[in-house]
């Protein structure tokens, strides 16, 4: 019984659950003609840390990336392979064209996990016959 306990904590837990959406961000296909210095699942991994930080702007975000301790946490919790954070503007031009499908993937892997573990159970409606 134990173990289940733990295995709850563990898939909920932050890192797991970043770490679950890095995993995502790894396999979208990079759709750049030229392969250039910074890792294409760096771009998606810098925006999710960006929504995920509840930054002001991507302006914001960008003066932040520059800090020494901030490119280290964003390197450590949000796996950005070598700690390298695209600019703002290069970070749009190579997001927007990514296919909204692919974003699709993560968020279905986190709903999966929660569904799994039945946490969604507190949140049902019983109205009559309707669920």
């Amino acid at each position: 019984m134990g173990t289940a306990i733990q295995k709850k904590v563990r898939q909920f837990s932050a890192t797991y659950l970043i770490k679950t959406v890095s995993e995502c961000f790894e396999k979208i296909p990079d759709h750049r003609p030229n392969k250039c210095i910074i890792p294409f699942a760096n771009f998606p991994k810098s925006a999710f840390a960006m929504m995920h930080q509840k930054c002001d702007s991507l302006l914001a975000f960008d003066e932040e990336r520059l800090d020494e301790v901030c490119c280290h946490n964003l390197e450590k919790l949000y796996h950005i392979k070598d700690g390298i954070v695209p600019s703002d503007t290069r970070m749009r031009e190579v997001v927007d064209p990514i296919d909204p499908a692919e974003h699709k993937t993560p968020f279905k892997k986190l709903l999966n996990i929660v569904q799994r573990n039945g946490a969604l159970k507190g949140f049902e409606f019983k109205c009559g016959k309707l669920k």
